[in-house]
Order: structure tokens, then C-alpha cells, then sequence
């Protein structure tokens, strides 16, 4: 989500959340944060860094393991996007939001994620799992 963006959702009361390069972590961000106007608008901040925002995440428990939950709205604008596939080697598969059928399908019925390490967190905590099970 681009600067403009996450002014819109925290006017829409949602929870959002900035990354702070220097603490290398995600921040609250909301009307009193101060950015200039241009790191909003995506210029580069004085050390060189784009701004990056994103909606606050909720979690999730798999068999007791806190995982970040999918996104809750389907995405507004064409994005790369993330979502967990047993199918393949690395149990992570990407694709781009083009609001076709396909998009719709994942959404809905396994969930989609905007950060790959959100999804490897989902992936893995369903290995656990799944080695749990056999070793049982």
C-alpha cells in the first residue's frame, strides 16, 4: 500500500502500520505520524528509502502456532500477492490481483497475504503441523 492509501484507511478508522527502517520493525502510523508529504506521494526519504505501509495484521492459530491471517478485503488495485500451495517445492505460490475468477477463488477459499514472509509463516507453521501428525 502506497502512502496515499494508508492516509485513506487510517481516515476509515482502520489500524495501519508504517516500516521503520532504522528499528528495522513496523510502527503505528496514523494522523500524527509525522512523514513529509513527498515520502507519502513514494519519493525517497533522506536515507534513500521508499516508504512502505500496510494494514495492521491480525493473526491466526494453526494447531496453536500464531500465524498472520489472510487479507480481510480483496485488494481495490492489480498487486502481487502471496498464498500458501502444498503444490509446490517451497509451499509458496505469487501471483498478481487482476479481480478475475482465479484471484476470487484463492481469496476465498485459501486466503492471500501482500508480504511472502506472512505466507512462509503460515507454511510453515502447517509443516509443523503436518510432521507432528506423522510422528504421532
Amino acid at each position: 500500500m502506497n502512502g496515499i492509501q494508508a492516509v485513506i484507511a487510517v481516515n476509515e478508522g482502520k489500524s495501519v502500520q508504517y516500516y521503520d527502517y532504522e528499528d528495522n520493525a513496523w510502527l503505528s502510523f496514523d494522523k500524527k505520524t509525522g512523514f513529509r508529504l513527498g515520502c507519502l506521494l513514494g519519493e525517497p526519504n533522506h536515507h534513500g528509502h521508499i516508504a512502505k505501509f500496510r494494514i495492521t495484521p491480525s493473526f491466526i492459530l494453526i494447531n496453536g502456532i500464531k500465524v498472520p491471517a489472510p487479507l480481510q478485503e480483496e485488494p481495490s488495485s492489480p498487486i502481487n500477492y502471496w498464498w500458501f500451495n502444498p503444490q509446490k517445492p517451497n509451499g509458496i505460490a505469487t501471483g498478481k490481483w487482476l479481480d478475475d475468477h482465479e484471484d476470487h477463488a484463492i481469496f476465498e477459499n485459501i486466503g492471500i497475504y501482500l508480504e511472502e514472509s506472512d505466507v512462509a509463516q503460515v507454511r510453515d507453521a502447517y509443516r509443523s503441523n503436518m510432521r507432528d501428525l506423522v510422528n504421532d
